[in-house]
């Protein structure tokens, strides 16, 4: 009997043949029910040791706990939100996804696209089918020799990157998360977002939707933009002011659209889609045989590798650590993560180096642990279409041209545990320290080597302020204008002109809202950051 015979895998969603022929070849029991209802698959998970997902089986703490010996929860996809994360790490089961599967299958749409509409070819495709054979109102563009500026050179940008220089395009990259160093090795200009909106033919976005990203593509961008202009959106709907957008093409500010992403799914806006300038397809970046056979034969492939192997790839929820330190160092995990979540969201431009630093008890423990937490926190809120976990966030920030440094502070043994960010970037420094209060919950202690103590959690209002009078009214009497409630408020100054406050707030605060803060004087900086609570 193989060593694989003894593991069961339990598949409840479609998966590639390819995927099951590999667990089957390596002599698993392969057991496929699509679709089951959640008591139904309580049932079936109970004797499973692998099981394979992809979005729609709902993998909650009650199925986990039904299980007497799951190992491994595949995802034949990236997305992890189906599945109980701490539920399954507290019974030990791994989760597992495939990232990367379908890049070339949504950048070769975006391609399509792009071609679609600068030759005209589904106005040209209409009108032959109605019986008219019309030449000159289908008259297109060619790509050759144009520019194209990509925004986002993660994974899928970089595919559409190769393919336009085989068109024989110029290529823009813009990306705030990866060096230029990294952009210009990809056979790209690095550039900044104005100038590639003012210098590109086509515009094509590959970024995930944040909070800051949202509505990238606004009034005011395609202002920037050349009339002649094709925008190319195989994203999320989000980035793009639609409104803005159908304005732009009915005026004939913009020569086309080619969209797969739309901001109300599966109602786009009506006008959008059948304004004859857009080429517009149902969400199918994805959906192509080869990426759903690569993303199963992937999860597949992964999962025989653990059970068989010990080899654990693509993993969303794993640490290696003991229960008595995880117990010990449970609470500054939280600490790294909000503390990276805050220092990455008050930064400006590119990070190129991270400086991580531990002090106290905490320089004894495997501050590794902490760092990779810290990263997760730092990264999450601009990469949030990736999986970023502590698996994955060296290889990301390594990705994105981000340099990681560690270090233990000596100190007496009993010192107050601590940890120290520097973020130092293209546009400047910023420092952070923060430990635990006497409840074990996260504190901001130093900003840019200025003391203060404030609560990390929840929503804050983070500014640079002059060290004059009048700004902790003015800051007071704009938020309460518009219903928003100060719960917190730490404000420090060096004695050298320079302050931080940091406020915690409650109420429909928005980052437009927050920027809005710069009207004063008083007030040049500020910034929303949102943290959990």
């Amino acid at each position: 009997m193989s060593g694989a015979a003894k593991y069961r895998i339990l598949v409840t969603e479609p998966v590639a043949e390819e995927g099951l022929n590999l667990l089957r070849r390596e002599g698993f029991d392969v057991r496929v029910e699509l679709g089951p209802e959640p008591d139904r698959l309580i049932e079936l998970v109970e004797d499973a040791h692998g099981l394979i997902v992809r979005g729609a089986t709902r993998v909650t703490a009650k199925v986990l706990e039904a299980s007497r010996a799951l190992k491994i929860v595949g995802r034949a996809g990236s997305g992890v939100d189906n599945i109980d994360l701490a539920a399954a790490t507290a019974r030990g089961v791994v989760v597992v996804n495939t990232p990367g599967g379908n890049s070339v299958s949504v950048a070769e749409l975006a391609l399509g696209l792009m071609l679609a509409c600068a030759r005209k070819i589904c106005h040209a495709d209409g009108r032959l089918k109605s019986g008219q054979w019309v030449k000159k109102e289908c008259r297109g563009i060619e790509l050759n020799g144009k520019t194209i500026g990509i925004v986002g050179m993660g994974r899928i940008g970089r595919q559409v990157a190769k393919r336009a220089v085989a068109f024989g395009m110029k290529v823009l990259g813009y990306d705030p998360f990866i060096a230029k160093e990294k952009i210009s090795e990809l056979g790209a200009e690095p550039v900044d977002l104005p100038d590639l909106l003012e210098r590109s033919h086509v515009v094509t976005l590959h970024v995930p939707l944040t909070e800051r990203s949202r509505a990238i593509i606004d009034a005011e961008a395609i202002s920037r933009m050349r009339s002649d202009a094709i925008l190319i959106n195989t994203s999320r709907g989000g980035l793009v002011d639609e409104r803005a957008l159908l304005e732009a093409l009915d005026s004939g500010r913009l020569w086309a659209a080619g969209l797969d992403a739309f901001e109300n799914e599966p109602n786009p806006l009506p006008e959008l889609v059948g304004h004859p300038r857009v080429v517009a397809t149902p969400h199918i970046g994805a959906s192509t045989r080869e990426a759903q056979e690569q993303v199963g034969y992937h999860v597949a492939s992964t999962i025989a590798d653990y059970l068989l192997r010990g080899e654990l790839r693509n993993a969303v929820n794993y640490t290696s650590v003991s229960a008595e330190q995880m117990h010990r160092i449970q609470p500054y995990l939280v600490l790294a993560e909000r503390l990276g979540a805050f220092c990455s969201q008050i930064a400006v431009g590119r990070m190129k180096r991270l400086e991580f630093t531990y002090g106290g008890d905490l320089a004894r423990e495997s501050y590794g642990l902490l760092t990779d937490r810290a990263l997760c926190g730092g990264l999450r809120p601009f990469l949030n279409d990736f999986d970023v976990n502590p698996v994955s966030a060296r290889t990301l920030a390594a990705d994105r041209g981000m340099e990681v440094v560690e270090a233990a502070e000596s100190g007496p043994a009993g010192k107050s545990p601590s940890m120290a960010i520097v973020m130092k970037g293209e546009s400047g420094v910023v420092s952070v320290v923060g430990g635990l209060s006497g409840q074990g919950r996260p504190r901001l202690l130093e900003v840019d080597g200025i003391p203060l103590d404030a609560p990390l959690e929840g929503t804050i209002v983070f500014l640079r302020p002059a060290d004059v009078p009048g700004v902790v009214g003015k800051l007071g009497s704009y938020l309460g204008d518009r219903s928003i409630n100060i719960t917190n408020l730490a404000l420090q100054t060096d004695g050298k002109g320079s302050a931080v406050a940091v406020a915690s707030v409650e109420g429909p605060v928005t980052r437009e809202i927050v920027y809005g803060l710069r009207q004063f004087a008083e007030i040049p900086f500020s910034r929303l950051v949102r943290l959990a609570s």
